[in-house]
């Protein structure tokens, strides 16, 4: 639990000076009482009121002091509840070497499998969005809820040449994100474009990115990383292919999974970088990343919560004050 205004909590050191003149003024009453009433009286009136009657009322109006303190402080706690909005872009590599067969029945099939299985399991209410990115990079689907949309799209992605990693993450930021539109046609290639305020809440979008090799052209990857974490939002990486695997096509080799530079996505954006080896861990990376959605934690103010239960506290003493001792203590 965290507080906007902790500074109200020092009222709560009061309390105990509540306490000390409720005793002293119960004392005073005693000896008073002692002073002018016969021992018999006393005795009867002891018998007929109980200690916890007497005393309940005003520790109850006590706890509502400490909860309207607590109010004050505007408290607010971590709910864990299913995710109803938000927006996942997924950037999808569709260079050559994803037909390469070493998860079968191949890399970019088995990675088809699994987003298609994350889109349908997704709850209601998220839009999803694909980025497809070899040599550059395209919007293939905008953010939508039509998830046969999203799904069209994801099986016919074509696989062509060359890998740019930094243009993937740069078009999935433009998805959710005001482009400086003098700085769209920059002819240096290498930095990427500067952007204005995000369209939409940081804390409701996620870009998850899956790539299988190096960047081999377009802006530096941690560069636009360093851009996405500016603007507040989160990566997530998925480096797919196992390490042992290489193969060459048209005379040139395969670019090597850069997994350091995934990480560095992850890391530098608050997401996580997932290792796939075949095609049922690239599943369970899906679904994990999946389950962020379904519950998802989030900040939500709980001042009423604690103004109500002041409420109750005060109806509690006054009703209780009123039947067992015929007046408020």
């Amino acid at each position: 639990m965290t507080f906007a205004q902790p500074a109200a909590l020092f009222a709560l050191l009061l309390l105990p000076l509540v306490l000390g003149a409720y005793v002293w003024v119960q004392r005073r009453r005693r000896r008073y009482t002692l002073r002018y009433s016969s021992l018999s009286l006393l005795a009867d009136a002891a018998a007929s009121r109980s200690a916890l009657r007497r005393h309940l009322p005003a520790g109850l109006y006590v706890l509502m002091l400490a909860a309207l303190v607590l109010a004050a402080a505007r408290p607010s706690a971590t709910i864990v509840a299913p995710e109803s909005s938000g927006i996942v872009i997924l950037a999808i590599d569709v260079s050559g070497s994803m037909r390469n067969n070493d998860i079968a029945p191949s890399r970019i099939e088995a990675a088809k499998a699994a987003v298609r299985t994350f889109v349908n399991t997704e709850p209601k209410g998220i839009k999803i969005g694909v980025v497809a990115f070899s040599n550059s990079a395209l919007l293939v689907t905008p953010p939508t809820d039509d998830r046969k949309q999203v799904l069209t799209a994801v099986n016919i992605l074509p696989l062509t040449r060359g890998t740019n990693i930094g243009d993937g993450l740069r078009v999935a930021l433009e998805a959710v994100s005001y482009l400086d539109a003098d700085a769209r046609e920059s002819p240096d290639a290498t930095e990427p474009p500067p952007l204005r305020a995000p369209t939409v809440s940081p804390t409701v979008a996620t870009i998850v990115l899956l790539s299988d090799g190096a960047s081999t052209t377009g802006p530096n990857p941690l560069g636009v990383a360093d851009q996405i974490a500016a603007a507040g939002f989160k990566v997530h990486t998925v480096g797919i292919g196992t390490r042992q695997f290489s193969s060459f096509q048209g005379g040139g080799r395969f670019m090597q999974l850069d997994d350091t530079t995934l990480k560095g996505i992850a890391s530098t954006t608050g997401g996580k970088y997932y290792s796939a080896q075949n095609a049922g861990e690239l599943r369970e990376i899906y679904g994990n990343i999946a389950k962020e959605h379904r519950l998802a934690q989030h900040y939500t103010d709980i001042t009423f919560a604690f103004a109500a239960i002041a409420l109750l506290f005060l109806l509690a003493a006054v009703t209780l004050g009123a039947v067992w001792l015929g007046r408020l203590p």
